[in-house]
């Protein structure tokens, strides 16, 4: 069964994403030519 997969653009400092979902981080990338990392989060249901 597939999975529906989303991506989407912060511009904030905080981490943590109030938007009613629970997020989990599962990775971080440095981006070529950017001060800013790139953050992979997963959507997780409990």
């Amino acid at each position: 069964e597939p999975k529906e997969r989303f991506a989407f653009k912060t511009k904030s400092e905080v981490e943590i994403l109030d938007d009613g979902f629970k997020w989990r981080k599962y990775g971080k990338k440095m981006v070529k030519n950017s001060p800013n990392p790139r953050n992979y989060y997963k959507c997780s249901v409990e």
